[in-house]
């Protein structure tokens, strides 16, 4: 693993009360809160965005071990200074890493309170992110049916106005497994069209993958078991 450095408890807490001394605790975290939201909302749009190509593994390589960095800037970003536009994007970018190591419940919980903050003034790919996040998140019960449905039907409302064809395509894989898991499944499958229609052959395969995924967990909701087990083999 890459070599990473840390200072001794000892040293951060006098280099904590030189900075209080001077008064420039808030202008060093708001700098540290910034760098790491770049890092984190980057990464994703490596992996996310229109070209995007980020594999998973990659991703979480970078960003698993900066997330005690995540949680200091984006307990920063909620507290006595509050900025609710670093907070969203911070949260976003970071649910994913989050959810993937098993911490989806964390995740949520620092999310949730934030919905109401969601408003116009903030940038709609943050915005996008956030709400697709929150509604992965909130599958599995995790989440009550009307606010899980009203998380996905934003995300994928900002993602049409985006026009972005690679975040569209994730915001229709959200909606649709949204949709399946609440039982509709009818209203996910019709869905699948218009996913499939903006994929491109130059696309990284995981992104087939999703759909089809989302396609077997459909089928398997219908009980079409055999349907089901061919789209998963088709992911080979």
């Amino acid at each position: 693993d890459p070599v990473r450095y840390r200072l001794l408890e000892t040293t951060r807490t006098y280099a904590l009360e030189r900075l209080a001394e001077h008064n420039e605790v808030v202008r060093c975290s708001q700098r540290h809160a910034h760098a790491v939201r770049d890092l984190f909302v980057h990464t994703d749009e490596e992996r996310f965005g229109e070209g995007g190509t980020l594999a998973l593994d990659s991703l979480m390589q970078r960003l698993g071990p900066e997330l005690d960095n995540w949680r200091a800037a984006f307990d920063w970003a909620v507290g006595a200074g509050a900025q609710p536009a670093l907070a969203i994007a911070l949260a976003g970018a970071g649910a994913l890493v989050l959810d993937h190591i098993g911490l989806a419940q964390e995740a949520l919980d620092r999310m949730l309170p934030l919905r109401s903050l969601v408003k116009d003034d903030i940038a709609a790919p943050q915005a996008a992110a956030f709400w697709l996040r929150l509604a992965t998140l909130g599958t599995s019960g995790r989440l009550p049916r009307d606010a899980l449905l009203d998380a996905q039907a934003r995300g994928l409302r900002l993602c049409r106005t985006l026009g972005s064809r690679r975040l569209l395509h994730t915001g229709l894989c959200t909606a649709a497994w949204s949709l399946n898991m609440v039982g509709e499944s009818a209203a996910a499958e019709a869905m699948l069209q218009e996913i499939a229609d903006l994929e491109r052959s130059g696309d990284p395969a995981w992104l087939r993958c999703t759909r089809l995924n989302l396609q077997a967990a459909i089928c398997h909701h219908q009980s079409r078991f055999e349907e089901s087990a061919c789209l998963l083999e088709q992911q080979q």
